[in-house]
């Protein structure tokens, strides 16, 4: 199979889908891995160990022009939509239930979404598992620093599902000026209706005299450590996807079926297309 690794746009993210060592185990597989130049700076990893690992260093739409396995750890932005081709297939964190628009791209091109936030095996969410831990350490540090009174830190998960609503625009106007709310869920739209997307560049904002911090992607402030924890996860997964097939892998494999989100056109997560099913 050829993996393409691009380099993530998404602001302030610095972590990359792939480390030369997973890259190496990939080649000994005899597969054909393709990194975009500099994909791995931000996590220092130069491309020079990729490419002493057996990678091939390339630009973006070359990339994806080759590549059939498309390995990221962020969502795709709009800016490379036209990037990818029908046929393709996406192993990253996906958070469609707060994305229509990524959402209908990837059915209307027919791209095979697989997430690693809904992917499940033994009961447990273990991609999503070192990215939760290392966001939910980062929590009560981001708060202390903007604290002027009370904290409140939210981080509700159902798999797939947009975030439930458990905080009103009312509730947060009682709160103690000064305040700071952590939204941790934010990245499946939020636990709290004065939520809306931040990026570490500009992390806060205020409603009601509340500091809110909301940065959807919270382990990119720590890119080295987060890509390790990561790629330690979803290396495995990576090589048995590789191996078996794209096609083995949506209808076949368990584990696997609990991380498609998108698979020919239409939406395969029941609390995915529930929630899209509730807001429209």
């Amino acid at each position: 199979m050829i993996i393409g690794v691009p380099k993530e746009i998404k602001e302030h993210e610095y972590r990359v889908g792939l480390t030369p060592f997973g890259a190496g185990e990939l080649k000994k597989q005899g597969h054909r891995v393709i990194v975009e130049g500099s994909a791995g700076e931000g996590s220092g990893f130069s491309d020079k160990e990729y490419q002493e690992a057996g990678s091939e260093i390339s630009d973006k739409t070359s990339l994806f022009r080759d590549s059939e396995l498309i390995v990221k750890v962020k969502e795709p932005l709009p800016s490379e939509y036209d990037l990818f081709r029908e046929g393709h297939a996406l192993f990253t964190f996906l958070h469609l239930a707060a994305n229509p628009g990524l959402t209908d791209f990837l059915l209307r091109k027919k791209i095979t979404g697989f997430a690693y936030g809904t992917l499940e095996e033994n009961q447990t969410l273990p991609l999503l598992a070192p990215m939760s831990e290392i966001a939910g350490r980062m929590a009560p540090i981001m708060a202390a620093y903007y604290l002027q009174a009370d904290v409140l830190i939210v981080a509700v998960l159902i798999p797939g599902a947009r975030a439930p609503r458990l905080v009103s625009r009312e509730m947060v106007s009682r709160m103690k000026k000064g305040s700071v709310i952590v939204d941790v869920s934010v990245d499946q739209g939020g636990c709290v209706e004065t939520t809306r997307p931040t990026s570490h560049t500009d992390p806060v904002y205020t409603v009601d005299g509340v500091i809110h911090y909301c940065v959807a992607n919270m382990p990119g402030a720590y890119p080295r450590t987060s890509t390790f924890a990561l790629i330690n996860r979803t290396l495995p997964y990576i090589k048995k996807l590789a191996k078996n097939g794209i096609a083995w892998a949506a209808e076949q494999d368990r584990a696997f079926q609990t991380a498609l989100n998108t698979y020919k056109g239409k939406i395969t997560n029941k609390a995915l297309a529930g929630s899209f099913s509730e807001g429209r």
